[in-house]
């Protein structure tokens, strides 16, 4: 999984961090059986209505009039969209699956928040 940097800092909050996002094809390509079917669910959803910054299009070139290629998902929804696939799903394969990536999201991110820091004394 590729992660992107978004610099927009919360000015209300001198300190806040720097939020990484992914691409929602590179989290859930090969986990779902069809990509474009879970992606027109998705932008039919109240998730996707009430997301807010939390998703970002990826245009094909540099005017926005070129259209839509991808989205960029902030790291918390990744994870609820991984979970809710998981809830959803009802084939033991694509259930391992997902599963899967939930580890690795997991994995990934943990020592970026602090959660798999091991301090040595």
């Amino acid at each position: 999984m590729t992660f992107y940097q978004d610099n927009k800092r919360n000015e209300a909050q001198r300190f806040s961090n720097d939020t990484f996002k992914l691409r929602l094809s590179d989290l859930i390509m090969g986990y779902v059986p069809s990509f474009d079917n879970f992606l027109k669910e998705f932008l039919k959803s109240e998730l996707f209505l009430n997301c807010g910054d939390s998703v970002s299009p990826v245009y094909q070139g540099t005017d926005p009039e070129d259209g839509i290629i991808d989205y960029l998902i902030d790291i918390p929804l990744a994870s609820f969209i991984l979970y809710d696939l998981f809830n959803k799903t009802t084939d033991e394969y694509f259930k391992s699956q997902i599963d899967l990536r939930i580890t690795e999201l997991t994995d990934t991110i943990g020592p970026r928040t602090g959660e798999l820091v091991i301090k040595s004394y």
